[in-house]
């Protein structure tokens, strides 16, 4: 599964975000102040797909 990456822009902050699966509820995860998705998703146990 490829990791779409979406950005949105506060002032001169750049905040990324990305959707992935479907299912009956969100969830959101909040990283510490600094981080980095991509890095994130390259771990192999919040990136295995889920069915």
């Amino acid at each position: 599964m490829e990791l779409q990456i979406r950005y949105a822009m506060n002032g001169d902050i750049s905040i990324a975000c990305a959707a992935i699966g479907t299912g009956p509820r969100d969830l959101v995860f909040i990283q510490g102040a600094i981080s980095n998705i991509v890095v994130l998703w390259e771990n192999p146990a919040p990136a295995r797909k889920q069915t």
